[in-house]
């Protein structure tokens, strides 16, 4: 993992340092360097991007994050094929999405630590006994450790900060699996391990006989066809969307509903077992947004400005600064 100023995801510098690849570029020449913002702009890992954005799958993004191309992919799963599917988790359907860009991790106790200096971000709930007594935030000590002990809207208010937000399900998901519907960011097999997650191995203590979460980035094998890192395992992550059943058909960038009392987690953590049903890319949890625990992280997103999910509400406060530039999207123009 990187430096101290150089892990998480986040503004002010602080972006994900895991040393990881942002995901193959795209095929073709595009005659040198890539201007971001121009119009049918595919970069190439080799070219050079605008200011301080790097080339990820096609698009000049910011640093730490990685492009998902926009278009369908298969969401939900199927409780005929699929036997840990729950009805919550069902039916399986294709779903429209734009293109965005999501953190290639979680975001880092440094860059958490940075809001915090900013004034953008409150100190970690500690009301669970878990977070008094087992979570220990030392941004210095353990600067690559992924946030955890934040409640929902702290997590929003760091993304916030950072010019982002939370990513929907939809968004999550996507990021997760790609767009064939695979059971694990990195393919239907083998299953999870602490070759490919952090998680509790049968015999041995959590977080792969560590007792405790790992640095962020540190299970390259279990990448996402995106290349987004830690998408199970290590800890949970707040998702932007409340709780409830799929709608059939599901619309076109998805949001969630209106108004609920939980919100959706995703991903798993790293105290269950490699068998446990949450780590999976069509698991669902859902906690009480003032939850907070050990266990219970996050990552941000973003979007083109103007595009359907950036006109979500609970956007419309966000600064305007922080990675707010133009970028260019393969297949397409957007203003970043």
């Amino acid at each position: 993992s990187g430096s101290a100023t150089g892990t998480g995801s986040g503004g002010s510098g602080a972006s994900s340092g895991s040393g990881a690849s942002a995901g193959s570029g795209s095929s073709g020449d595009t005659g040198g360097a890539c201007p971001a913002g121009s119009e049918g702009c595919p970069c190439l890992p080799q070219d050079a991007c605008d200011g301080d954005l790097e080339c990820s799958n096609g698009a000049c993004v910011p640093p730490g994050m990685v492009w998902v191309p926009p278009g369908p992919f298969l969401m939900g799963c199927d409780v005929g094929s699929d036997p840990d599917c729950d009805d919550f988790e069902a039916p399986q359907q294709t779903v429209e999405l734009s293109g965005f860009a999501i953190d290639r991790t979680e975001v880092t106790q440094a860059a958490y630590a940075a809001c915090m200096d900013d004034g953008a971000c409150t100190p970690h709930a500690a009301t669970s006994m878990q977070c008094m007594y087992l979570f220990a935030f030392d941004p210095v000590g353990t600067p690559n450790r992924p946030m955890a002990c934040v409640t929902w809207e702290q997590a929003a208010a760091y993304c916030a900060w950072a010019g982002k937000a939370l990513p929907t399900e939809a968004q999550w998901e996507k990021a997760a699996r790609g767009t064939d519907g695979r059971r694990y960011p990195w393919e239907d097999a083998p299953p999870p391990s602490c070759d490919n997650t952090v998680l509790k191995p049968d015999g041995m203590q959590i977080g792969c006989d560590t007792g405790d979460v790992m640095d962020v980035g540190q299970k390259p094998n279990g990448a996402s066809p995106y290349g987004a890192l830690d998408m199970l395992g290590n800890v949970s992550e707040w998702i932007a969307d409340y709780s409830g059943p799929y709608p059939v058909p599901m619309p076109a960038d998805p949001v969630g509903p209106d108004m609920g009392t939980t919100r959706v987690v995703r991903g798993g953590n790293f105290a269950i077992s490699a068998d446990h049903p949450s780590l999976r890319t069509a698991a669902r949890d859902v906690s009480y947004p003032d939850y907070n625990g050990r266990g219970h992280g996050f990552r941000c997103a973003d979007q083109p400005v103007g595009s359907p999910v950036d006109a979500r509400p609970h956007r419309a406060g966000r600064p305007a600064g922080r990675h707010r530039r133009p970028m260019c999207a393969a297949g397409g123009a957007g203003a970043w």
